[in-house]
């Protein structure tokens, strides 16, 4: 009788999706690879070694779904956390969460021509066609917002010649920081974005800190949400290590420096803490 040995089975491949997306993902300039998910996905690959591993930039979100319904073994490791009762409705296979973060608020230059109040309602101002919003194509800014958004697209009463909304100044998702320019501009009057989000374009831009001001959203005043790992629907074997890994490791120096550093880098660094250890640490699927 003779013995064949077995053939040795290709490492499962992981694809980290990657965005041009400071300070979650940074492909340039003297701060490339030490983004929050940059680091994030270092430690992933490192403590995944039987995985092959491969990042790949996307240009949006949208790009990404689509290569992930036709089956291609995509994980975005800064995706929002949805607690398993809700996620009926999400192609994708999500992890534990990793972080805690404040939702989108509203972000005007310093000396904007429209008196905006302390508190805004997103609703309310996509009913001016006078003011511009301005947006990365295909970028999730929550379910509240993105409904809001999607509503707006369909149904605005004013469109231009190429029937979009007046108001609405989409580009791709690589012109994070232009969008910035063109609110110092004044060429648009607001955008949607995180506190760390405009922190970083007001430095990349060499503006004055005070450049910008972030203002409340009726829409998402003090709430917070969760960031997770999402894996495409048929890598429940990934899933289920990242989550070993992430119930293991929460807890240690890692995650808390790399937490503060860049994911929760906003004007209320205690009260994100107190989340971090009462909810994110308890929280196992």
């Amino acid at each position: 009788m003779v013995l064949f040995p077995a053939k040795a089975q290709p490492p499962q491949k992981i694809i980290w999706a990657n965005f041009d997306f400071p300070p979650l993902y940074i492909l340039k300039g003297e701060l490339q690879g030490q983004g929050y998910t940059d680091k994030l996905i270092d430690y992933l690959e490192s403590a995944l070694p039987t995985y092959q591993h491969q990042r790949v930039v996307f240009p949006n979100y949208l790009r990404m779904e689509r290569e992930a319904a036709n089956g291609v073994p995509i994980c975005d490791a800064a995706a929002f956390y949805q607690p398993p009762e809700l996620r009926e409705d999400t192609p994708w296979l999500l992890s534990a969460p990793h972080t805690v973060f404040f939702m989108h608020s509203l972000v005007v230059a310093k000396h904007s021509k429209y008196a905006f109040a302390e508190q805004e309602s997103l609703a309310e101002l996509l009913q001016q066609p006078q003011l511009k919003l301005g947006i990365q194509a295909g970028r999730p800014l929550g379910q509240k917002l993105d409904q809001l958004l999607q509503a707006h697209h369909k149904n605005s009463a004013f469109r231009g010649k190429n029937g979009q909304p007046v108001n609405l100044i989409e580009r791709s998702a690589e012109d994070f920081i232009g969008l910035y320019s063109m609110l110092q501009r004044g060429n648009i009057d607001y955008l949607i974005d995180y506190f760390p989000q405009m922190a970083f374009a007001t430095k990349t831009l060499g503006l004055a800190h005070d450049s910008f001001r972030m203002l409340s959203l009726s829409e998402t005043a003090g709430q917070y949400g969760l960031a997770a790992i999402r894996c495409q629907q048929a890598m429940q074997k990934v899933i289920a290590d990242i989550n070993r890994l992430l119930i293991r490791d929460r807890p240690k120096p890692f995650f808390q420096t790399l937490t503060k550093r860049w994911g929760v880098r906003n004007p209320y660094p205690e009260l994100a803490d107190d989340i971090y250890q009462n909810k994110v640490l308890k929280i196992m699927d």
